[in-house]
């Protein structure tokens, strides 16, 4: 079944993607067709899931310049995210003690959000990286002090020091840049836990309750969601294949396992996500051309073009770097690549 096809079954049942039942979604067609046709589309209906939440400020930029094309990437990246699930054994609609449907409510704040620091590393005139550490940009885009987000021991994929030595190494390269994964990821748990502190002191300090006007609850606890998904955010632009830190090189026969079943999501749709290897093309149709096919007996993702005059060559060699740098085993020709040990990519 081609992409086009998979994410009309999912938009088609609103239980697998929509986690605010609140959610309005008036002048919006919920289907490829029309979230795909364009940029604007796909970051209105982006915007719409977070205004659900009460969350739309965290879109602090609002000129949303270096954010060009990846509207489509990302909600594409959401969607596949919700498919291959089912391959890493996560259910989306798994309901706990906290949230409704927990799961799902890591992964629309992460990845709906994980690209949004392209806003500051696609503005280089306003961020120029060479003048810009990573303590001096997170203080200049507002970052508060008291919730710059630190190593959580065993929760965290990588250390505060890998973290700040490896957005060094990126802004001091010759084309340097200032990763948009990592302060997009501190960016994030700022602003959520500053809305969420701004909530509690204007319900006369409770720390847990039911927002009645709008009809969210509001936990002290949510802190540690945010965490996880900011954390998810600032691993998934940290790449070992073009590390140049020790920490992050994998001597021959090893390969890294990421701690969180989200990381390890968000990583592997990242990556064999197909828009954002034909930018300038017709979405709808490169949704069309490509097969993304998973079976979880097999523990394996089939991907395969058939977009006649299309190179594959690109895009089907960013999905086989995942054997650099993980335990996927990769099988490919030209228009075909077979990821195997897709469960290995994180710690079950």
């Amino acid at each position: 079944m081609n992409l086009l096809e998979t994410y009309n079954k999912i938009l088609s049942n609103p239980e697998k993607w929509k986690y605010y039942s609140r959610m309005d979604l008036s002048g919006i067609r919920c289907e490829v067709s029309t979230l795909f046709r364009n940029d604007d589309n796909a970051r209105r209906f982006i915007e719409r899931y977070f205004q659900a939440g009460n969350k739309l400020n965290i879109f602090y930029d609002h000129s949303q310049t270096g954010m060009e094309s990846r509207w489509t990437h990302t909600l594409s990246v959401f969607l596949l995210g919700i498919v291959l699930s089912d391959v890493l054994g996560i259910d989306m609609t798994e309901e706990n003690e906290c949230h409704n449907k927990a799961n799902l409510y890591h992964w629309f704040l992460t990845c709906l959000y994980h690209d949004y620091g392209y806003v500051i590393e696609k503005n280089p005139s306003v961020y120029p990286p060479r003048e810009y550490r990573l303590h001096k940009l997170y203080r200049d885009c507002n970052g508060n002090p008291k919730y710059y987000l630190r190593n959580r021991k065993r929760e965290s994929e990588f250390s505060d020091s890998v973290r700040w030595r490896y957005y060094e190494w990126g802004r001091r390269k010759r084309d340097g840049f200032v990763n948009h994964g990592i302060i997009g990821g501190l960016m994030l748990y700022s602003q959520l836990c500053e809305f969420l502190e701004m909530m509690i002191k204007n319900h006369g300090g409770q720390t847990d309750f039911i927002d009645d006007n709008i009809g969210l609850h509001y936990s002290i606890n949510q802190i540690t969601d945010f965490a996880l998904c900011a954390d998810a955010i600032i691993a998934h632009n940290i790449w070992f294949n073009v590390s140049p830190l020790s920490e992050l090189k994998l001597i021959d026969g090893e390969r890294h396992v990421y701690k969180q079943w989200l990381t390890a999501l968000l990583v592997l749709c990242d990556t064999i996500e197909p828009l954002k290897a034909f930018p300038n093309d017709d979405y709808i149709s490169v949704l069309e051309n490509i097969n993304i096919d998973f079976n979880s007996t097999t523990d394996s993702i089939n991907i395969s073009g058939d977009y006649s005059g299309v190179d594959y060559s690109q895009y089907l060699g960013k999905c086989e770097s995942l054997k650099t740098w993980t335990y996927a085993k990769v099988d490919k020709d030209d228009r075909n690549v077979t990821l195997n040990n897709i469960r290995k990519l994180y710690r079950l």
